[in-house]
């Protein structure tokens, strides 16, 4: 053997070795690069902080036009619960899911256990019930189900605020496909709502709307009717008036309640003793056991 093949072989050896201590595959026989694959993560630590990474891609849930729900992680995964945007009754198929998974992997540098889960609506609404209240400013209904009480006193009916997302919200009327926006809502329509699962622990609750069904219209639906006998501004609480209907009907009318007869907020003013009024009233309590308008109509 001469010099020159001894020095080869001794280089092959060196590199070996060196590729052992180090870890890594020695080059292929055949000159090819090793594989690009991305490092995986898989300590506990790891994992959680791919995560907090994870729950910070909103420019890669745009792209495919889901909505994270929750995300969590345990010793060796991480959990992402998603739905679809505006259509929240199908489920991303495979192939979505698969490309979903494969970006986030490629947005994060690395792979690891990845569980993706799919939220849908279920046939079933979370609530049915009448729009008692409307906060066009913060662009949310207030619909109680007077039928389903909640504590055990039997005062307070099921209640919450519903946010409506007006590029994500479905609201339609009943037998319809047509879209509705916020302004044909109505105080006194019934409708099913359908939520997005998560729900603040309030009184009344908050959550989002996915989907409202308008069920049964506005008309006729006022709680009382009658002719106003007294009506006095409260002291302690600005803007706010107490009613009285006939002889013992009492309800608060406040800063907040709404004029069907079209004319602006705060328009109590224009009541006088002796008009015949119908009013909408919250099913439940505000303050002192009288119940508050939510809205109300001068009646000619």
């Amino acid at each position: 053997m001469n010099n020159s093949v001894r020095l080869i072989l001794l280089a092959t050896v060196v590199s070996a070795a060196l590729a052992a201590a180090s870890g890594c595959s020695a080059p292929a026989s055949n000159g090819t690069a090793p594989s690009d694959k991305k490092p995986a993560a898989s300590s506990p630590q790891a994992i959680e902080d791919m995560q907090n990474l994870v729950y910070k891609m909103d420019s890669v849930f745009d792209k495919y036009n889901v909505q994270k729900m929750s995300g969590w992680s345990d010793a060796d995964t991480v959990y992402l619960e998603v739905r679809q945007r505006h259509n929240h009754r199908e489920k991303l198929s495979d192939d979505e899911l698969e490309q979903l998974k494969q970006h986030i992997y490629s947005t994060a540098g690395a792979t690891f256990k990845l569980d993706i889960q799919q939220f849908i609506l279920q046939e079933q609404p979370n609530m049915r019930g009448r729009i008692e209240d409307i906060d066009e400013t913060g662009k949310r209904l207030l619909i109680v189900d007077p039928s389903h009480m909640i504590d055990n006193a039997q005062t307070m009916p099921d209640a919450a605020w519903y946010s409506i997302e007006e590029t994500d919200t479905r609201l339609v009327q009943s037998g319809s496909d047509e879209p509705l926006v916020l302004a044909d809502m109505k105080i006194g329509q019934t409708v099913d709502v359908w939520g997005n699962g998560l729900m603040l622990e309030s009184y009344p609750g908050q959550t989002s709307a996915l989907e409202l069904v308008v069920v049964k219209s506005e008309e006729n639906s006022h709680d009382l009717e009658g002719i106003l006998t007294a009506i006095e501004p409260l002291q302690d609480e600005p803007n706010t008036f107490k009613l009285t209907l006939g002889n013992q009907q009492v309800v608060h009318l406040t800063d907040r309640s709404k004029s069907a007869n079209g004319t602006p907020k705060n328009s109590a003013a224009e009541l006088r003793v002796g008009d015949k009024v119908r009013l909408w009233l919250l099913s439940f309590h505000m303050r002192d056991q009288i119940r508050t308008a939510t809205q109300f109509e001068r009646m000619e």
